[in-house]
């Protein structure tokens, strides 16, 4: 195979890896990941407890002795608290909330109408089942909408926000969720006029990957002022089916430029599996690859996959497949909190109640073992009673009668009062560490407090997973859209969305697509930003039409004209949000101003839904004027 070596100022000669070049990236793969591995064995070793508490397995190491559970140890209390568990379903509940609305956008598009762009995509139809094939006039909104469209569109062929789920729950967990953007091929259903039908297409998806197989970089990281710095290399670890490996080697493309291609069928000849298992390490960034004489060699935008079988000395690596990205990195991270500037590994609130919840479960316990103690105490009486020695010892039951006038006495051991006090404390230390209170759960606040109180409350309780929430919304989420965009528009032919703001279907393929576009998230306050911007609309008209009246009043009294009555109408518009301005704004008298166009964005703007087809008719009507 041949990669291109580029210096970062002009390509140099194509340059062909050896299978010493390949052997090499091997062992430094396969070196990397144990000694990453082995410096955060201690978070491993965390997170393990953690879905321990979560599985609510209980802890029995307190009653073994050499590996056994003695006679004497048996009746200890067996329990594990649901804190963790319960935390992780509040969390993961109101971060979905905060960032998915119902029914409505939780982005917004800003799309560069360049003049190419326009060349492309004007006086071409765009109406689902227009079999006139009316021409359309598409405006700034029309192609933000557009985006929208095509967007929702891919995300609507998988569960996107169970994938989310996904991902923010490993947030919660382990403090860093990973998310991995991929090309993928599925089977969509396309509705067009002469009506639905079945067909595979290449969708952008972003697939969940847990961080206890991801092995983040943790190298430190040199920003250069001069020439290229070589970017992190993030390293992916599973074990898979020799035999299924050979499937998918044979079966594939061996085109490193597709993201499904790369295999490398003839290096699987000769890895001994005695489990049938072999060990999977993906690493993805930048290669650089040492030549003694014509010197090293970058390959930037690499996945390289090595397949490692067998068993301590006899271990054998190869790399087995080698794909090129077209997009840049692929890893999406959805970090909590960030403690430390050379530790990759964020912190979470489930591992901030780790050592709490052991700590209540562990007072919980002590409280049972001394409640039974004071329910049911140890007694002595004596052994030289015929009929307490027939008996075994005296039984203790309610209304038991004992055939012996023997004494016999209770021994009370321990004070549960004070460990159920230290119980209690740890509860309301776990509530303070994770923020999961008794509000957030559901209980009813004070009763005397306003509605104004009870509200702040609840706010206070969720500050922070509001603050993971907007972090997420305006780093990875905004990410995503970029890539999901770029890729999705790259490979897109022809398809028909529903643009849910138009109520309607529409034609869509790259052409139709502007290539430069900006996304603002808002997550659930989308409905809201709307509302705003709404109302920030018919303010800015209501200001016009005062000027309109300013202007007439001028004109009437004979008054010069100091000031420019259009132009300040067209920067309040602009100011206040309206798309396509010069469209919407009449000249200064009927000759001289040109026929607005429909704009299908703008056409009802008080009550858009109300006209499920009137937009997209518009769009078409307005096209059919032009011609």
């Amino acid at each position: 195979m041949e990669i291109t070596d580029v210096d970062g100022i002009k390509e140099k000669k194509r340059r062909r890896l050896t299978q010493t070049d390949y052997q090499h990236i091997a062992d430094y793969l396969v070196s990397t990941f144990s000694d990453r591995k082995h410096r955060r064995r201690h978070l491993e070793h965390e997170w393990s407890e953690i879905d321990r508490q979560i599985r609510m397995e209980p802890d029995l190491g307190y009653k073994m002795v050499n590996q056994t559970i003695p006679d004497y140890m048996a009746w200890l209390p067996e329990t594990e608290l649901p804190l963790q568990a319960q935390a992780l379903e509040v969390l993961n509940a109101d971060a979905r909330r905060l960032m998915s609305p119902l029914n409505a956008n939780w982005f917004t598009a800003h799309s560069a109408m360049t003049d190419k762009y326009l060349d492309k995509v004007e006086f071409s139809s765009l109406i689902a089942g227009d079999e006139n094939d009316v021409p359309s006039v598409i405006t700034q909104d029309n192609a933000d909408k557009l985006v929208q469209g095509a967007i929702n569109h891919w995300n609507n062929q998988y569960d996107f926000w169970g994938h989310i789920d996904l991902i923010n729950s490993d947030a919660f967990k382990y403090g860093l969720g990973v998310g991995v953007a991929r090309m993928v091929k599925k089977s969509v259903v396309k509705i067009q006029g002469k009506g639905a039908m079945r067909k595979d297409e290449m969708i952008p998806m972003l697939i969940p990957r847990s961080v206890k197989k991801t092995y983040v970089d943790d190298n430190f990281h040199a920003v250069c002022n001069e020439g290229i710095m070589i970017g992190g290399m993030q390293l992916y670890c599973y074990h898979q089916r020799f035999d299924d490996l050979v499937l998918a080697a044979n079966s594939g493309s061996t085109d490193p430029d597709s993201i499904t291609g790369g295999w490398m069928p003839k290096n699987l000849k000769g890895l001994e599996t005695e489990d049938g298992e072999v060990t999977i390490i993906e690493g993805e960034g930048d290669f650089v690859i040492p030549r003694k004489t014509s010197g090293s060699m970058v390959i930037p935008n690499a996945i390289f996959t090595v397949a490692q079988s067998g068993y301590g000395d006899k271990t054998t690596s190869r790399v087995v497949r080698v794909r090129l990205l077209k997009y840049g990195c692929s890893h999406i991270f959805f970090p909590y909190h960030r403690e430390n500037v050379d530790n990759p590994y964020p912190t979470s609130p489930l591992m901030l109640g780790c050592s709490v919840q052991k700590a209540a479960v562990d007072a919980l316990n002590r409280y049972l073992m001394a409640a039974a103690l004071h329910a049911t105490p140890p007694v002595s009486y004596d052994r030289d009673d015929q009929q307490f020695a027939q008996e075994g010892g005296p039984r203790i039951y309610p209304f038991a009668q004992w055939a012996s006038t023997s004494e016999v006495r209770q021994h009370i051991f321990g004070n549960p009062q004070p460990l159920f006090a230290a119980y209690a404390g740890f509860l309301q230390q776990y509530a303070d560490v994770t923020g999961v209170n008794a509000s957030r759960l559901g209980a009813q606040t004070i009763s005397h407090t306003t509605a104004f109180a009870k509200q702040a409350e609840l706010q206070r309780s969720t500050i922070r997973t509001v603050d993971y929430v907007n972090a997420t919304l305006t780093g990875p989420m905004d990410q995503w859209l970029s890539k999901c965009y770029e890729m999705g528009r790259d490979n897109t032919k022809d398809m028909t969305v529903y643009l849910n703001t138009y109520n309607g279907y529409v034609n869509i393929n790259k052409n139709t697509l502007p290539e430069m576009v900006e996304f603002e998230v808002y997550g659930s306050g989308g409905p809201a930003e709307e509302s705003q911007k709404q109302q920030r609309r018919f303010s800015a008209i209501q200001l016009v039409m005062q000027i309109d009246q300013l202007e007439t009043q001028a004109k009437t009294m004979g008054l010069p004209e100091t000031l420019d009555y259009r132009n300040m109408k067209q920067q309040i518009l602009s100011d206040a949000g309206w798309t396509d301005v010069d469209v919407i704004l009449r000249g200064e008298t009927p000759d001289q101003g040109a026929s607005p166009q429909p704009d299908m964005g703008e056409l009802n703007p008080q009550n858009i839904d109300t006209a499920p087809g009137a937009a997209l008719q518009a769009l078409a009507l307005a096209g059919q004027q032009q011609s």
